[in-house]
């Protein structure tokens, strides 16, 4: 699962407290920043905080400044500015009063890391109790999911959701059978809702002996995959693979991957009612590795007769 932590940009207005609350972020550690009120408020706050603090130093400052520039990755969308109040006083608490009261939000934030707690709100873990021991911020990055499509999107919602590309491996990948549809098609819905632009979405699977035939795979996909697109999903790229001769590389893990992170399943992408499966974040260094290894140019496997595409009307080029 991944959190979604908003931060008071006060609690960011020292070197040692941005460092220290920051390197407890990021994906791969279960933890992401709301941005909150959004993006480019947020940051601007932060900003503000760190000019009010006649004790910092320009150097603090500047590694402040480099933290932030770096901070994208770490970042994900709050739901929009949720009725944001800039009258609410006194202005010192404009921005924790407001947080507070956006916890009854359709998704609100798992904590807010802050240096006040004005309305004693159990949800607020301030900054002294900042730490990954505390029960808020100790978060499991591996945990049992049902092997059904709405426990899996709720599971892997907030990566899908902030990310451009979707890409979706599983060596047994066989849309001809009904079990591959719910979840494959909860995923690529949750891909509809991505950042900006046309979200990318790819299906990564195995070609084998006991397989069917590339003809008859394409006929499959052609068939139920233009069903699983919706919103700006428009197409998926579908990629079968063969194991090279050198057996360098098995081709057995099962994998959500993102532009931004990725999740291992234990299991697989088709659907088992009441049965569950381990899903866990990835390290960022492994989910490169795994990410490029799925790329034509630096890929661990051969290609069967080229990548095609499926779009809404069924075709597959």
């Amino acid at each position: 699962m991944l959190y979604m932590y908003a931060i008071e940009p006060d609690a960011l207005a020292t070197w040692l407290k941005c460092r220290h609350i920051l390197g407890l972020m990021g994906f791969q550690h279960g933890r992401a920043i709301a941005a909150y009120p959004n993006r480019d408020r947020w940051r601007s706050l932060v900003w503000e905080a760190c000019r009010e603090n006649a004790d910092l130093r320009d150097r603090e400052r500047k590694r402040i400044e480099e933290k932030l520039a770096g901070l994208d990755a770490k970042l994900v969308r709050s739901g929009g500015l949720d009725g944001y109040d800039d009258t609410v006083a006194p202005a010192e608490e404009c921005w924790i009063r407001n947080a507070v009261a956006r916890q009854t939000a359709a998704r609100p934030f798992h904590a807010i890391l802050a240096t006040r707690n004005p309305e004693s709100d159990p949800e607020v873990v301030l900054e002294e109790h900042i730490d990954e021991s505390h029960p808020k911020l100790d978060v499991a990055r591996e945990l049992p999911v049902l092997r059904e499509p709405e426990a899996l999107a709720k599971h892997i919602g907030t990566l899908v959701r902030n990310s451009r590309e979707l890409i979706l491996i599983d060596p047994h990948f066989d849309p001809s059978f009904y079990r591959w549809r719910p979840v494959v098609r909860a995923c690529i819905a949750l891909a509809a809702y991505a950042v900006s632009g046309d979200p990318q979405v790819e299906i990564h699977t195995l070609s084998a002996d006991r397989k069917p035939t590339l003809d008859s795979f394409r006929r499959a996909c052609r068939k139920w995959i233009p069903g699983m697109l919706s919103g700006r999903v428009t197409s998926v790229r579908i990629c079968r693979w063969r194991i090279r001769d050198d057996g360098a590389h098995d081709f057995h893990a099962r994998y959500v991957l993102t532009d931004r992170g990725g999740y291992k399943l234990d299991k697989g992408l088709d659907e088992e009612h009441g049965v569950t499966q381990s899903v866990g974040l990835l390290a960022d260094q492994e989910w490169r590795r795994i990410r490029d290894g799925f790329r034509d140019t630096s890929s661990f496997f051969d290609m069967e007769d080229g990548a095609f595409t499926v779009t809404g009307g069924g075709s597959a080029r």
